[in-house]
């Protein structure tokens, strides 16, 4: 515990993975969530779905982000995800 609350003192929520670090950073900016399109857009449509998908199960592996809805649109059904609070991700610790 002394050495995951170091390198949480040290490192603050950054998990060194720089899509998910932007998204994490843009989640906790937006009061309503994001979807995945503007996810993408954040990074000008440069990042692959499967980039996303990947960025967005690191967040939500440690605990930094959820998805909290699904709509089915008659496509691709829309996820909006948000930041989890700190204090949810110290009940984990």
């Amino acid at each position: 515990e002394y050495a995951e609350a170091s390198v949480r003192h040290i490192f603050g929520d950054a998990v060194g993975d720089p899509d998910a670090d932007a998204i994490l950073t843009a989640l906790r900016q937006s009061r309503d969530g994001l979807d995945r399109t503007s996810i993408r857009d954040l990074f000008s449509r440069n990042r692959t779905a499967s980039a996303i998908h990947r960025a967005l199960g690191t967040l939500q592996k440690q605990n930094l982000a959820r998805m909290v809805g699904r709509e089915e649109t008659g496509g691709h059904p829309r996820e909006v995800w948000v930041a989890t609070s700190l204090s949810s991700k110290a009940n984990t610790l």
